[in-house]
């Protein structure tokens, strides 16, 4: 088996993994809440969010620049991509936020950004070609 298509499926499993368990205030802090005024922000990260969200969050970006464009998986991956920015974008930032790992969400950890991968990889996600816009 070609590591890429490892990289398809933990990518996939990764997406499958956010969607099932982001969801808006997922720590069930209060409206409004400054992070630097919560009290033990880490036990809510540890509780709420835990591990393996913390893993996929930090590095599903670097399982999807390891694709080559010219994999049979591309429009899958493409599809899952899409469904993914216009569902949970916004919760996976916000756990992004709450790790204090903002940063580290467009980057693929010690590689380059998602703006400059090599372009024959597949890296890119194109909120403004989603159908309508």
């Amino acid at each position: 088996m070609e590591p890429a298509v490892y990289h398809v499926e933990i990518l996939l499993s990764c997406l499958n993994h956010m969607k099932d368990r982001l969801k808006k205030n997922i720590c069930e802090l209060e409206d409004y809440a400054a992070l630097g005024e919560v009290q033990d922000l880490s036990s809510c990260q540890k509780n709420y969010i835990g591990d393996v969200l913390e893993y996929v969050h930090c590095f599903w970006t670097k399982h999807l620049m390891t694709i080559p464009c010219n994999s049979p998986d591309v429009e899958e991956v493409q599809k899952a991509i899409d469904k993914f920015s216009t569902t949970h974008l916004l919760f996976w930032i916000e756990v992004l936020s709450l790790m204090g790992k903002l940063g580290a969400g467009c980057q693929g950890h010690s590689g380059p950004s998602l703006i400059n991968a090599p372009s024959e990889r597949l890296y890119t996600v194109r909120l403004s070609q989603r159908p309508g816009n």
